[in-house]
């Protein structure tokens, strides 16, 4: 069986597409290049990812199409690709740094250049939508122009039309991995373009051999009616295949593969302490302290601050892993079904970098002086429902969080825990397992178990201030179940519990925020948060149900009527560490909002500013003008070495290679197999001015002439080569003239001799 290939044969008395061939080719090429387009559009929530990939692939099609038609080098195909990258980039992909929404600004030139590199990851380190971002839309924007640049080459190729669907392919591909792991449509677009490219290869295959009236193979050999089937049944084959092997990344089986899952961000979350290290600051030193209002809560609702699940024997933190804290604007995708709240907060005395309000966020807009920087720097972990903001927040700032609030869980329903991944935990004291199995006692699901878990160690008491000590390290959990009575507060509680459960297998976390009590009433539809109303309880997640909530602390009205007695002494077999003293989250110097602000940003040195604009404006004319700067030092080092070649004969003979150079890159054709007065004589219909008959007939003499030639003889005659050039230049436009000057059609034309003949006494020596 004669086998397929990408590289038809070429069919005689067929040299280049017609017209309406081209036309075809240009509108097929933007077919192939849609579906990749059309992937782009969920990452951003609509037209912005249809803007960025279609205008970059209009563009990489345009350059592709007028490049071939007037047969550009390869230097100069880029150079115009870079300028439009440049110039339109602001249009396209960065709006929000332009004038008037087209205009580009120098800021605009200052992002794109590093932003053809960052924005890769950029797009798979925040949270979708991106359009409300500065950046990531120079991922789609810059595919599409690579995209379209390579598939309208290809496309136009006469042999070679079949390799255009990688590059649109491709694009295809960058658009779903880059893209969100909610399948959107991803079937349709992959079947759309398997039928585009099997309609386009088929018409493309027939046009190639209309002149013939028939169809050929790979081998040249001519194909019947019955074959032609046959082939087109492979070429479906071949694209259900394709269809087929790349499923799991178009979310054929209800979710997708895509980059942003095995990206981790950058934000470094050892930077920031933990909150819950900051709870006693909150309940003992800001107990009637307000520290800010929220309005729309509902009913019971809870304001949670931040979701804790990993455990090292001295604190409970935010597992980097699991959490994985994304960017993100005013606008976050979600698809868990519940009921819609915005929250207004208002903060007074609250200061930090982890904002009150998480949950199923939807999204977050602050208001105020620092606006700009707090959402600049917005991350969220839909794991956890945390917010976070690097600028952090204080006294006077505003923001809203739209939430969606889950049904409420019934216990009755929730009979499997869902085991989703949880931070490591470690270090963990035997006595905490040894408490969990006396307290579920005869509990056998594990609801039932985590129920037991809670009523035992609510039947506890509840101590804060100076009679209990603060933290919740191995040591000071030990000390606590080990006592004679159970005495703690919401931070050793929760603990406890949490690695109870965990003990059990089950995946548990530890959440804190802040609700009311029974006695506390919103005013008006806000409430007045204060550091009393901050709490810790554990959550578990059930199948069906969600994450379900404990609250494993006594009453606060539960406090121990006689002195606390001290824990009785346990063996230790090992020396510990000693605790850790509290850290105040909200004092701690690195989460203050006012310690974020750098006086030397950009922007105060006015100066400064103006001389970065500078020097990266010159770095990217440097850029810019480096391929045309190569070009140039080439054709001189090329004309030093002919004019000064060790062979006086070679001197002559380089100097009309130089004309022939020069007429080649001006785009007149120069025959090779002719002699140089059969050249002069055809290049001299196109360029009368220039002496060239004169110079050949010079070249000759020196060449073919009797005895030596002189140094002054060549020298001579390349005054006259510098002459003749200039009249190959005349009355040429200057735009034609510059585009000779970076051509590198010359160089493409291959080493040629330097003399036409070997002359016996070109050897002998002087």
């Amino acid at each position: 069986m004669t086998a397929l290939s990408l590289t038809p044969p070429a069919v005689p008395g067929r040299t280049a597409l017609t017209g309406p061939d081209v036309a075809f080719s240009f509108a097929a090429a933007a077919l192939l290049l849609l579906p990749g387009v059309l992937a782009f559009g969920p990452v951003f929530g609509g037209a912005d990812g249809y803007i960025a990939a279609g205008g970059g692939a209009l563009i990489g099609l345009v350059v592709a199409f007028v490049a071939h038609r007037r047969r550009w080098a390869v230097a100069t195909t880029a150079a115009t690709l870079v300028g439009a990258y440049l110039l339109l980039g602001g249009a396209l992909a960065l709006r929000q740094t332009t004038v008037f929404g087209v205009l580009p600004t120098p800021d605009t030139l200052l992002r794109l250049v590093p932003l053809s590199v960052q924005s890769w990851r950029d797009l798979l380190t925040v949270r979708p939508p991106a359009a409300s971002f500065v950046g990531p839309a120079v991922v789609p924007y810059l595919s599409g122009i690579l995209a379209g640049l390579f598939t309208g080459r290809l496309a136009r190729s006469v042999r070679r039309y079949l390799w255009a669907l990688l590059p649109s392919f491709g694009f295809l591909i960058v658009g779903i991995l880059w893209g969100i792991d909610v399948p959107a449509a991803g079937g349709v677009l992959g079947l759309g373009f398997a039928v585009v490219a099997l309609l386009w290869a088929v018409w493309r295959r027939h046009r190639a051999t209309a002149l013939t009236g028939e169809e050929l193979l790979s081998d040249g050999s001519a194909i019947s009616g019955p074959r032609t089937v046959a082939a087109a049944a492979a070429l479906v084959a071949i694209a259900t295949a394709l269809a087929v092997a790349v499923m799991p990344l178009l979310g054929a089986g209800g979710g997708r593969v895509v980059l942003r899952q095995f990206v981790q961000p950058p934000l470094n979350l050892q930077d920031y302490a933990s909150p819950l290290t900051g709870y006693r600051y909150l309940v003992e030193d800001q107990k009637e302290a307000t520290l800010f209002t929220v309005a729309g809560l509902p009913q019971g609702g809870r304001v949670a601050l931040a979701t804790l699940d990993a455990y090292d024997g001295h604190v409970y933190n935010v597992d980097q892993e699991s959490a994985r804290f994304l960017r993100i604007g005013p606008t976050v995708y979600g698809t868990a079904a519940g009921t819609s709240r915005t929250l207004d907060v208002s903060v007074d005395r609250y200061e930090g970098v982890w904002l009150p309000g998480g949950g199923d966020v939807r999204g977050v807009r602050f208001s105020g002086t620092r606006a700009a920087d707090q959402a600049e720097g917005l991350y969220y972990n839909a794991y956890g429902g945390t917010l976070l903001t690097t600028a952090g927040v204080g006294s006077g700032d505003r923001y809203a969080v739209d939430l969606v609030v889950p049904p409420s869980t019934d216990d009755a329903a929730a009979e499997r825990v869902s085991y989703v991944p949880v931070g490591e935990v470690s270090r963990v004291p035997d006595i905490v397992g040894e408490v969990a199995t006396e307290l579920i006692g005869d509990a056998a699901t594990p609801m039932e178990q985590l129920r037991a878990l809670e009523k035992g160690l609510q039947e506890g008491y509840y101590l804060t201030g100076p009679k209990s000590r603060p933290g919740h390290s191995l040591e000071r959990i030990s000390s606590m179940l080990t006592a004679d009575m159970l005495v703690g507060d919401d931070e050793q509680y929760a603990v406890a519990m949490a690695l109870m459960a965990r003990q059990l297998g089950i995946p548990a976390r530890v959440v804190m925020g802040f609700y009311p009590g029974e006695d506390d009433n919103a005013a008006r539809g806000s409430l007045a948060v204060t550091g009393t109303m901050a709490h810790v309880w554990v959550e578990v997640p059930f199948d069906g149900q969600g994450w379900v909530s404990f609250d494993p602390t006594p009453d606060r009205d539960r406090v121990p009527q006689t002195t606390v007695p001290k824990p009785r002494p346990q063996p230790k077999p090992q020396v510990l560490p000693p605790p850790d003293p509290p850290i105040n989250m909200l004092q701690d110097s690195q989460d203050k909002p006012g310690n974020n602000e750098d006086s030397d940003r950009p922007g105060e040195n006015v100066l400064l500013r103006v001389l970065l604009t500078l020097g990266v404006a010159a770095l990217i004319a440097s850029l810019l003008a480096a391929p045309f700067v190569l070009i140039a030092w080439l054709k001189s080092r090329r004309r030093e070495r002919r004019r000064h070649a060790p062979e006086v004969a070679d001197r002559f003979s380089g100097a009309w290679a130089e004309l022939e150079d020069a007429a080649t890159d001006l785009g007149t054709p120069v025959p090779t197999l002719a002699t140089r007065q059969e050249s002069a004589q055809a290049l001299a219909q196109t360029y009368p001015q220039a002496p060239l008959p004169q110079v050949a007939t010079a070249v000759d003499a020196g060449v073919f002439g009797p005895g030596r030639p002189t140094e002054e003889s060549a020298a001579a005659v390349w005054k006259h080569v510098d002459g003749a050039l200039a009249g190959l230049h005349a009355g040429l436009s200057r735009w034609r003239r510059l585009r000779s000057f970076v051509s590198l059609r010359s160089f493409r034309r291959g080493a040629r001799p330097l003399s036409r003949f070997s002359l016996p006494w070109r050897k002998a020596k002087p």
